[in-house]
Formats: structure tokens, C-alpha cells, sequence
């Protein structure tokens, strides 16, 4: 049994609940003292690298939601881990609550995707240092027109708003489209890119919400990997924001 006692930051609880949204195969999370990661590895996966460790223990949390709720519950609050459970109080210690870790057995399949999903994230790193990839900016400005343009877009709609990448052989220009299937209407915004892998044409989409607020430097890779012996076609864009500390990655086919 290890215990520690901690001084517990909300902001990226609520970042992470954000990005899970409603889909339940994101609320489980794996915490590790250098990571914390949400991951469908087929789809998305979102991973937080903390300047210093929040804990000294791995551990799961199997309802985001319930967690984050028991949290929010607590003006000052100070957390202890000692395993299987996490004990919150506040530091007058008026108020209690305890929340029940998942075993490590119980969680072995998350870790193994994790552990992929890392991989796929040390990848990204790897192959931008080597070059092979095409680079271009969102920035706050940027993310916010696509948030707005989603939100007009899906009103009155019970679809999501597409968000959409696109890059013609011939130039290296990057179009951002915004579409909802419910409506006419479009957003795009043409940005400039960094082409230094020489990837070709390409279009790439995703739902909006994947797309957090932040600073993103976004990466997009189109590389054969070797999985689990296997070689495997593998699209996919790595948005990085310094700034937060997050790591994203949303996996896609492309349609150009």
C-alpha cells in the first residue's frame, strides 16, 4: 500500500473530461507519475505530460465523469492515494470523499492500448526530427473560428460539425473546411504549411470537437509502421500545445 498526500490541480481534469465528452471508451484514464493518458487507440488519443509529477503511484480511474464530479465538490482540496483508494478532503478536512481506484488486473487492457498510444506519440516525435512529415499552425485565433463555426454550423442539428484538412498535389497550402451534413453552409480558412517530408495531396476528416482550444502546432504523418510485426499503412495528425503540455493524435483515412 503506498500513500501520499498531494495538493490536486482541476485544470486538467476538466481538459481531459472535455475531450471525452460523451463517449464512455474515453472516461477510463491511466495515470503514471510522467503521464496521463485517454486513449481510443483506433480513433484518438490525448496525453498529458506534467512538468512534475502530480503522483508517485500508477493507478486507474474507471469514471472520469464520477471523478471529475467528486472533485469539483471541493474548494481546497487535498488528495491522498492510498491504494485501491483516493481519499479527498479539503484542508480543513470538513468535508471527505473517497473514490475507489481500478485494480491494476482490471486495467490491463487499457494499459496495452496506452502503451500503443504512447508509442504512436514517441513515434510522431521520432519522425518529426527525421523530417517526414508536413507542419502548419492553429492557433488560438484559428481554433476559436473553427469552435464558432462549428457551433452555427451544428445549431438546430442533432449532427456533429465536420472539420476537415485539405491539401491539393500542386501547392502546400492547407484549406480548414468546417461542414455539417445538416446545412449548405461551410467555413474554410486557407493557412500555410511547411511541407518538409514532401507529402502529397491529402483529405483528412474528423469531428470538431476533436479540435481542443489551444496553441497547436499540428504534425501530419503518412508512413508505413510496423505493428505488432505487420506492416501497416498509418495516417495520422499529431497536434502538439506546448503551452498545456498536451500531446493529441487523431488517426484518420484519407480521402484525397
Amino acid at each position: 500500500m503506498t500513500s501520499e498526500k498531494k495538493k490536486l490541480d482541476l485544470s486538467i481534469f476538466d481538459t481531459l473530461k472535455m475531450f471525452a465528452g460523451a463517449d464512455k471508451r474515453l472516461h477510463k484514464v491511466w495515470i503514471e507519475k510522467d503521464k496521463i493518458i485517454l486513449n481510443d487507440p483506433k480513433i484518438r488519443s490525448l496525453m498529458y505530460t506534467p512538468e512534475a509529477p502530480i503522483f508517485n503511484s500508477d493507478f486507474g480511474i474507471s469514471d472520469l465523469v464520477k471523478f471529475s464530479s467528486m472533485i469539483s465538490l471541493f474548494d481546497d482540496l487535498e488528495i491522498e492515494i492510498d491504494i485501491p483508494n483516493i481519499v479527498m478532503r479539503n484542508s480543513s478536512n470538513s468535508q471527505m470523499m473517497v473514490f475507489r481506484t481500478s485494480t491494476k488486473p482490471a486495467f490491463e487492457p487499457i494499459i496495452e492500448s496506452n502503451t500503443k498510444a504512447k508509442g504512436i506519440h514517441d513515434i510522431s516525435y521520432k519522425l518529426e526530427e527525421e523530417g517526414k512529415h508536413l507542419e502548419f499552425e492553429l492557433n488560438h485565433e484559428i481554433v476559436s473560428k473553427i469552435g464558432k463555426a462549428s457551433s452555427i454550423l451544428s445549431s438546430g442539428s442533432a449532427v456533429k460539425s465536420i472539420f476537415r484538412i485539405e491539401k491539393d498535389a500542386d501547392c502546400d497550402d492547407i484549406k480548414i473546411i468546417v461542414t455539417n451534413e445538416a446545412t449548405e453552409n461551410v467555413f474554410t480558412q486557407t493557412v500555410k504549411s511547411s511541407n518538409i517530408g514532401k507529402i502529397g495531396k491529402f483529405s483528412h476528416s474528423f469531428n470538431s470537437d476533436f479540435i481542443l482550444p489551444g496553441n497547436w502546432k499540428v504534425n501530419v504523418f503518412d508512413e508505413v509502421l510496423n505493428i505488432g510485426g505487420r506492416e501497416v499503412p498509418t495516417v495520422w495528425c499529431h497536434m502538439v500545445d506546448k503551452e498545456s503540455r498536451l500531446s493529441l493524435i487523431i488517426v484518420y483515412r484519407n480521402e484525397g
